[in-house]
This record gives C-alpha cells, sequence and structure tokens, in this order.
C-alpha cells in the first residue's frame, strides 16, 4: 500500500460501533508497521505521532514543553548574585531542543553570555549543556529582543531526570539592569 512521500505520517480515523480507530504509518521509519489503536472517539482531527518510535499513538503537542523563567538582571554575573540566574524545575524527564531568551529592557557596555546547567548530574551548576550557550548582543538590543541557542544532541547533558532541574547564570558581561526570560523547550520521554 503506498501510504504517501517519503517523510510524511498519514493518520485514518475508522468507526466501527461508535468506536474511533486509528490506522498510521511512519514512512520514513522501514521497520514500521501499521497498527490499529481504539481511541474512544476522540481521533478526528488530530495527527498522531509517535511517542515511542513507530508506536502512532501519542500526539506531538502532547510531549512538547516549554518551561520559562525569569533572571532579574542579566547585567549581574549569576555566580555572585541571585539576580543573575535562573532555575527551572522538570518534572518529566525530556530532551532539551532549544533554549531561547528574550529582554526587557536594552541591554549596553558588552554582551550578555548566559550558561545553561544540566542539574540531574552531581553537584548542582557544574555540568553544562554542551551547545546551549546564549549569547544576548548589546549591538541592536532593546526590549523584545529574542536569542536562541541549540543544544548538542547527545543522549547525556540534553536530557534531564524527571524531577531535576536546570539553571541558567548570567556572566554579567553587560550593564544596564535588564530582565531577561528564558524558555526551555523539550520533548518528554518515557522514564
Amino acid at each position: 500500500m503506498n501510504w504517501t512521500k517519503r517523510g510524511i505520517i498519514i493518520a485514518l480515523a475508522v468507526v466501527v460501533v461508535g468506536t474511533a480507530f486509528v490506522v498510521s504509518k511512519a514512512v520514513s521509519q522501514s521497520n514500521f508497521r501499521p497498527q490499529l489503536y481504539a481511541n474512544e472517539g476522540r481521533v478526528f482531527g488530530r495527527l498522531f505521532v509517535g511517542g515511542q518510535p513507530g508506536d502512532g499513538t501519542t500526539p506531538l503537542r502532547s510531549r512538547m514543553m516549554h518551561v520559562t523563567a525569569r533572571i532579574i538582571d542579566v547585567s549581574t554575573a549569576g555566580s555572585g548574585s541571585a539576580n543573575g540566574r535562573a532555575y527551572i524545575v522538570f518534572k518529566d524527564k525530556c530532551t532539551v531542543k532549544q533554549i531561547s531568551t528574550v529582554l526587557d529592557t536594552i541591554i549596553t557596555s558588552g554582551d550578555a553570555v548566559l550558561t545553561v546547567y544540566n542539574n540531574s548530574f552531581s553537584p548542582n551548576n557544574t555540568q553544562t549543556m554542551s551547545g546551549a550557550t546564549v549569547t544576548i548582543a548589546n549591538s541592536g538590543s532593546a526590549a523584545g529582543t529574542v536569542d536562541t541557542a541549540t543544544p548538542t544532541v547527545n543522549g547525556s547533558t540534553d536530557v534531564i531526570t524527571a524531577g531535576s532541574s536546570v539553571s541558567v547564570f548570567s556572566d554579567g558581561g553587560s550593564s544596564t539592569t535588564s530582565p531577561a526570560y528564558v524558555t526551555v523547550s523539550c520533548i518528554r520521554e518515557p522514564s
């Protein structure tokens, strides 16, 4: 059966005696076998992507998690003051996909560099998340300026264990007091 072009996932709904079933096929996975899942009539209008590779049962939207914290002042070094750092607790195990920041006010004199630590490791604030350093440039900075970083996918420092935290420390390299909001975007993983 030709499901569709490579890399696209198809979801079919079939109604049998009031119960909806979903048949899903991920053509980008060569070892995937179509399967049938009961879903109590709530399938219409939803695209199903696997919670586990190829299982076809978990909507992708329900696996995405975006958690935001506020750093009181990115122009203050987080190592010396609570104003220059933030902590974010994660209830579920997840893999970090992106770190985003947004400034509340212009910064001057220099860039503020934010370092992200994965506190699934001990002691806290020692294991940096590879590739997750965010540089907030003072040149062109303004309220609403967004900067991002994408952690290196390595199955270690990018994975946060359930009940652990992430800490974000500013180096205090800029001047002018400016709050910033830090959002950690990740995908929930099975524990």
